[in-house]
């Protein structure tokens, strides 16, 4: 697993999304499904599906990003930077997404 963070909080950090979090993402999206409902489309992604998404940040133009808890490193939301332009215009069109806690509640 990844880990070499690009910044930090006290709480969370970021670093780039790599293809090790196929797992963990995949089973995020399935337990956010109730929350992201009905702005992000319900969809099931298999590996290669994830590696081409994966790919797509190799390109100057993309920036993929996981936002995780610093001290346990799990995966708590995503950060996509996508059609970015440098030079002048200096711009980029921004999509995030947080995810459901998969962990057991303690209170109700």
């Amino acid at each position: 697993m990844p880990t070499s963070f690009l910044s930090h909080g006290p709480r969370v950090a970021i670093r780039r999304i790599s293809a090790q979090d196929y797992e963990e993402t995949t089973a995020l999206t399935r337990a956010s499904i109730k929350l992201h409902h009905p702005w992000v489309p319900s969809r099931e992604s298999t590996r290669e599906e994830f590696a081409s998404y994966i790919a797509r940040f190799e390109q100057p133009t993309h920036e993929g990003l996981v936002v995780c808890l610093r001290q346990t490193r799990e995966i708590v939301g995503a950060v996509n930077i996508n059609n970015i332009v440098k030079g002048s215009l200096q711009s980029g069109a921004l999509g995030y997404v947080a995810y459901a806690s998969t962990r057991p509640r303690l209170h109700d």
